[in-house]
């Protein structure tokens, strides 16, 4: 969703089965990782989390979630590709 200031919203669920999720790592055509800071939810939660980002301008940008788990990053999952105009 783009927001007034140009920022778009970033939202995901994250999921780790028995593990507690302690955070999530958001990656941007592969750098300049962001933290998504949020409450550790149980173990064997869904745990919504979202973010908010802006964009240096117009273009296709890859965008890629990572969590943490107790200590130890669980499987990427597939880069999605956001379009900005």
């Amino acid at each position: 969703i783009l927001g007034e200031d140009g920022s778009v919203e970033l939202s995901g669920v994250a999921y780790a089965g028995g593990s507690v999720i302690r955070s999530v790592q958001i990656s941007i055509d592969g750098a300049g990782d962001m933290l998504i800071p949020f409450t550790p939810a149980e173990p064997f939660a869904l745990t919504r989390w979202q973010t908010r980002w802006t964009p240096p301008g117009a273009g296709d940008y890859e965008v890629q979630a990572l969590v943490f788990a107790d200590g130890h990053a669980a499987p990427a999952v597939a880069a999605q590709l956001v379009r900005i105009r």
